[in-house]
């Protein structure tokens, strides 16, 4: 059945139905961020002390550090893979990361953060990742990556029963910015450059088109092929709890405050807690603040005298005439329970946000199982915005391996590094990412996870009652040490054994050490050292009769060899600078004591 044809008025009614649907849930994106991320001062009654804590952005920030600064491992599950298809799987896992470095290197020259931290802002803040993650051609037809992450506030979708049906971006831009991005679109000769228009960027699974709001809407892209086999958008809510209703149906004016709960930033838990603790501080600060200036009475014989200066700044002098007096009221005191109350509300907050511990602060001594206990709590809080994030990647992931590996786009080079943090720089075919299955895992920047893993990934490899050992080398790598090129490992420890279960390869080590840090005399001693031990081992060999001698490889390069092993001749000496003086004269041309510095 063929489709009907896109049209920009279809485009913005889809947009505008999602938008009203969702209006809930975009406002309570946009009062987290005024209240909670940019600090908005608590609001009191005119005259009265304000206090707003910090302790919702200080937990944000400490939240995207975590994740940003943590460890992202892209790997592919090898099993009981053989060499060569491990090579498969490595060469997928450089594939991803040259991509995931060259969405970096754009970003930047746009002058905007990392992918991951713009994701893991989103998921923090705003409680979802959203973006496109295309590949797309440039004038010459050569293939580039294309992944932009979008603000969910200003994100639109459509799901159904098979997954994502559409998705579009819709933001105010300057006619000033749309006449530099689409030169085609002529504008009123008129409008002015400052004026602001939305524009929609939209996705099925077939298309995308760029559409201006401006009367009843304009293509300025044109309606397009995008490369891809399904919406190249990826869409990601933090937390557990799925879309519900309420019980009146989808029809129930109940419905959006259900709506809102979806996808919830991780000040979810503290929200309501953080006016009412802004209000009970604003009590304490403005009771505080009070004794600064006290309230007085002006007592005087017609109760008309008004006091013209501040009698509590310093050096005040008041002139009073007879039976004129100053009295200072008793202070309003705070009631006796208010620092419990306090401390109450301070606990609700740590229980619904991070332990104090997090920030490196104890309120007070502690043992160290309760610091291990409030440690524990760290994970209930970055973990979901985390999921969220890694998440996001591996859709992204899957997205670009699926384009690539559908033969459309032309072979391109990506660089960057891989597991083991060796630099590569190579051209990747498109039949290597058919058949794609990578796992994308993140791990939070938590100091006690490390020590942690190692110890299991030990226990897992000492030997039990019957000498072999829980579980083999390749799995713990893997599962428990989150290992991406486990052959690399086994391959290094490998080598390591190498160099020391044989004296010839422990000796021929020294020496190439000692030849590299210029040590010639070091390396003619174990190059004796080791033809004594080869002829203890071997003996003298002696070529068959009638047999051509060959030359043996000598065991180091003939660089670092010193010239009497080389069969060079020994270095011209250097010629001494000046004559011959007796014993206790100074050398002609030496500096005198008084000339040194």
């Amino acid at each position: 059945m063929a489709r009907a044809k896109l049209t920009p008025g279809e485009i913005m009614k889809a947009v505008e139905r999602a938008d009203q649907s969702t209006l809930d849930l975009r406002k309570r994106m946009e009062d987290d961020y005024n209240d909670r991320w940019i600090l908005k001062p608590f609001k009191v009654k005119a005259g009265y002390q304000s206090f707003t804590t910090n302790e919702s952005r200080a937990m944000a920030n400490k939240v995207i550090s975590l994740i940003v600064d943590g460890k992202l491992n892209v790997s592919a599950p090898m099993g009981r893979a053989q060499q060569e298809e491990r090579e498969r799987h490595s060469a997928q896992e450089r594939f991803l990361r040259g991509v995931f470095r060259a969405v970096d290197e754009e970003l930047e020259n746009q002058f905007m953060p990392s992918l991951r931290a713009q994701l893991t802002f989103y998921a923090t803040v705003r409680g979802f990742c959203f973006g496109r993650a295309l590949l797309s051609k440039n004038e010459d037809g050569d293939t580039f990556v294309d992944v932009v992450p979008w603000d969910p506030m200003h994100t639109y979708w459509s799901v159904g029963r098979r997954g994502m049906i559409w998705m579009a971006y819709r933001v105010n831009k300057t006619v000033a910015d749309i006449k530099a991005e689409y030169p085609e679109y002529k504008f009123e000769a008129d409008e002015d450059d400052t004026a602001e228009h939305q524009v929609t960027d939209w996705y099925d699974d077939r298309q995308n088109a760029v559409i201006i709001h401006h009367g009843e809407g304009a293509f300025l892209k044109a309606p397009a092929e995008h490369g891809s086999q399904r919406v190249p958008c990826f869409f990601v809510a933090q937390g557990s709890a799925p879309p519900v209703q309420a019980m009146g149906g989808a029809t129930s004016d109940k419905v959006s405050g259900a709506a809102s709960d979806y996808g919830e930033s991780i000040w979810a838990t503290n929200r309501h807690k953080y006016n009412s603790f802004n209000e009970t501080m604003s009590d304490a600060k403005h009771l505080i603040r009070r004794a600064k200036r006290p309230t007085y009475v002006v007592v005087s014989r017609d109760g008309t005298r008004v006091l013209e200066t501040d009698p509590f700044a310093d050096g005040t002098e008041i002139a009073l005439k007879e039976g004129e007096r100053i009295e200072v009221l008793d202070w309003i005191k705070m009631p006796p329970d208010t620092p419990a109350f306090i401390a109450i509300e301070a606990g609700e907050m740590q229980r619904g946000g991070l332990p104090y511990i997090a920030y490196g602060e104890l309120p007070f001594a502690i043992s160290g199982f309760g610091m291990v206990q409030l440690r524990q709590g760290i994970g209930s809080v970055v973990g979901p915005p985390k999921d969220c994030v890694t998440h996001a990647l591996a859709q992204i992931a899957r997205h670009i391996a699926e384009q690539y590996a559908s033969g459309k786009f032309k072979k391109f080079k990506l660089h960057g590094r891989d597991s083991a943090n060796r630099w590569f720089e190579e051209e990747f075919d498109t039949e290597l990412m058919k058949d794609t299955r990578i796992e994308v895992t993140l791990m939070p920047d938590l100091p006690q996870d490390r020590a942690a893993a190692v110890s299991m990934a030990q226990m897992a490899r000492d030997p039990g009652a019957s000498g072999v050992p829980m579980l083999p080398d390749r799995m713990i790598h893997e599962q428990y040490l989150n290992v991406e090129d486990p052959d690399l490992v086994a391959n290094t420890i490998k080598e390591q054994q190498a160099e020391r279960m044989s004296p010839l390869a422990v000796m021929n080590g020294l020496a190439l050490a000692a030849g590299e840090m210029g040590r010639g005399d070091l390396v003619k001693i174990y190059l004796t050292e080791l033809q004594r031990l080869v002829a203890s081992m071997f003996g003298p060999q002696t070529p068959p009769s009638g047999a051509v001698p060959q030359e043996v490889p000598p065991l180091m390069p003939p660089t670092v060899l010193p010239n009497s092993v080389a069969g060079e001749p020994p270095p011209m000496p250097i010629p001494q600078a000046g004559p011959n003086v007796p014993p206790g004269s100074p050398r002609p041309g030496a500096q005198g004591g008084n000339g040194r510095l």
